[in-house]
């Protein structure tokens, strides 16, 4: 019953306004709606929604108002390799408030389970947080479906926005940056997106 109770609110949820699919971090990229994958409840099977990071915990805290009480929400970042790299003034269609980043990221580390992009072209993305105009981004690189820690996923957008910030005065206002994972096929972008 549970199940058919979340299959319902994620079709109402993706009917609403305001969930329809979000621009790429770059102009040749397509996008597609973030996979979310895991437990509501200590001990219960796992169950998908699709969304962003805000829009999944919206939908899930319809079925349980108090999600993610009780789980565990840290899980280790991937090992880096010799083709990690950190690029800045990629990403988005512009410079995101490093403020509203920071939100989505302390949303990603607040939710357990994984956060992903489905399979599809090379460079596919799916934006997993937006708020006020700062987004984040997942990319798979080589078409296949990444699904890795939300949490983790959080670590790589905080390292993006510290190494790529800017500001008046040196300070940290803004963020524009891309994380690569080449062993991993996946990169994450930080930037400007409507939302």
């Amino acid at each position: 019953m549970l199940n058919l109770i979340a299959i319902l609110f994620v079709g109402l949820a993706a009917a609403l306004p305001g969930m329809q699919l979000a621009t790429a971090p770059r102009a040749d990229a397509p996008i597609s709606k973030m996979i979310w994958r895991g437990q509501i409840e200590a001990g219960r099977p796992e169950m998908s929604f699709n969304g962003t990071v805000q829009e999944v915990v919206a939908q899930i805290r319809l079925i349980k108002p108090d999600f993610p009480a009780g789980l565990n929400t840290s899980t280790p970042l991937p090992n880096k390799d010799d083709g990690h790299e950190v690029q800045c003034g990629v990403g988005g269609s512009g410079t995101a408030d490093v403020t509203y980043i920071n939100d989505g990221i302390n949303y990603l580390h607040g939710i357990p389970g994984n956060c992903g992009v489905s399979a599809g072209n090379p460079g596919t993305c799916a934006r997993i947080s937006c708020s006020y105009n700062s987004g984040i981004w997942l990319c798979s690189e080589n078409g296949q479906q990444v699904l890795w820690s939300c949490s983790a996923l959080g670590d790589i957008a905080e390292n993006d926005c510290f190494t790529c910030q800017g500001g008046s005065g040196g300070s940290g206002e803004w963020c524009r940056g891309r994380e690569k994972w080449p062993a991993n096929n996946f990169h994450v972008d930080v930037g400007e997106d409507s939302c």
